[in-house]
C-alpha cells in the first residue's frame, strides 16, 4: 500500500495491491482513515490493482482508439467524397441542359475550326513521306499473309 497526500489540491492517493485489497485489516484502517480525511477537507482517491495484464489492457485499449480515429476519417473522406461529386454533379447538368441551340454560333465555330486544323494537321507518317494505312491495304496484307502461309 502507498500513500501519497498533494496538499496543494488537497488529494491523498491510497494505491492496494491485490494483496492489501484482500487484507481486512487494511481495509477496516482505511475505512477509519476516510472520514478523518474529509474532515480536514481532503478529497480521498482509492486505485485499486486489477488482475488483468496491464499491457495487454492498454494495447487493447491503444488499438481500438486508432480503429475509432481511422473509421472518422474514412467517413469524413466520404463525405467529402460525396459533396464533390455532388457539385460535380450539379456543374454537369447546368451543362447539359444548355442544348445547341442555346450555345453561341461563335462557340460552335470555333469547335467546327478546331476539329477541321486538327484534320489539316500533317501526320507523323507524312512528315516521313510514308502513306498511312488504310482498311482496304490492311485487309489486302491479310490476304497476301494467308496466302503465302497456304503454300
Amino acid at each position: 500500500m502507498e500513500i501519497t497526500r498533494n496538499e496543494e489540491s488537497r488529494i491523498i492517493s491510497v494505491w492496494l495491491t491485490n494483496a492489501d485489497q484482500q487484507n481486512e485489516e487494511i481495509q477496516n484502517w482505511l475505512e477509519k482513515k476516510y472520514p478523518v480525511w474529509k474532515k480536514q477537507g481532503c478529497l480521498t482517491v482509492v486505485y485499486k490493482s486489477g488482475h488483468e495484464d496491464l499491457y495487454e489492457n492498454t494495447l487493447a485499449l491503444l488499438k481500438h482508439n486508432r480503429r475509432l480515429s481511422a473509421q472518422k476519417e474514412v467517413e469524413a473522406e466520404k463525405q467529402a467524397r460525396k459533396q464533390a461529386e455532388a457539385e460535380g454533379l450539379a456543374g454537369k447538368q447546368s451543362a447539359a441542359e444548355m442544348s445547341i441551340a442555346t450555345q453561341p454560333a461563335a462557340e460552335m465555330r470555333a469547335g467546327t475550326q478546331a476539329a477541321a486544323e486538327h484534320a489539316a494537321k500533317p501526320s507523323i507518317l507524312a512528315k516521313l513521306g510514308k502513306k498511312p494505312p488504310t482498311l482496304q491495304s490492311r485487309a489486302k496484307q491479310r490476304t497476301r499473309k494467308r496466302s503465302v502461309m497456304e503454300r
